[in-house]
């Protein structure tokens, strides 16, 4: 886990050091890392950008129609589960892409995914979520996630309500359990 904490350090590294980091950033950044060979048991690494509930409409729109990776778009985006709520934080970017799709639009402030995405963000550090089922995997293996919050860069964040006021994002990574387990083995 700790090399699996740096790597999302430098994740949030690239955050901090650009104001927009695009798709095709995220996704040229995640490729170089080559995480077949140097991290076998991350199934996907993921940006969740935070928007607030009156933005829903036009995040969706405007997500539909980059086309900066994919020449067709995501002429479906949505954010799931559906409903109004005060904000939203669904993943926006996820590398690899393929086998992941399912997971784009899914809102980490809902269900099981609530507390971590809550908990990462109080405590500027990664957490590890508590077990859960990815959308991208279809046999609902138990699964985990480690989670590590991005904020606005140059603003303090050396309390609770400070870094709530600066929190814009969410990296995630995910893990079949067994997958790390015998990693560890």
């Amino acid at each position: 886990l700790r090399s699996t904490f740096d790597l999302m350090y430098g994740v949030q590294g690239l955050f901090g050091a650009s104001e927009h980091v695009t798709r095709d950033e995220f996704h040229r950044y995640i490729s170089a890392l080559n995480l077949p060979k140097h991290h076998p048991s991350i199934r996907a690494i993921n940006y969740s950008k935070l928007v607030s509930g009156h933005a829903k409409s036009t995040f969706e729109s405007t997500v539909r129609r980059d086309t900066s990776v994919r020449p067709e778009g995501y002429p479906a985006f949505t954010i799931r589960p559906a409903g109004e709520r005060a904000e939203y934080l669904p993943i926006l970017y996820t590398e690899p892409l393929a086998g992941h799709e399912r997971s784009i639009g899914l809102d980490l402030l809902t269900e099981e995914r609530r507390e971590s995405a809550e908990r990462a963000r109080d405590a500027n550090g990664p957490v590890l979520s508590g077990r859960l089922h990815l959308a991208s995997d279809s046999t609902r293996q138990p699964a985990f996630t480690v989670r590590l919050p991005v904020y606005h860069a140059g603003m303090e964040l050396k309390t609770i309500a400070q870094r709530r006021a600066a929190w814009t994002g969410m990296l995630s990574t995910t893990f079949l359990a067994r997958n790390l387990v015998g990693d560890v083995l």
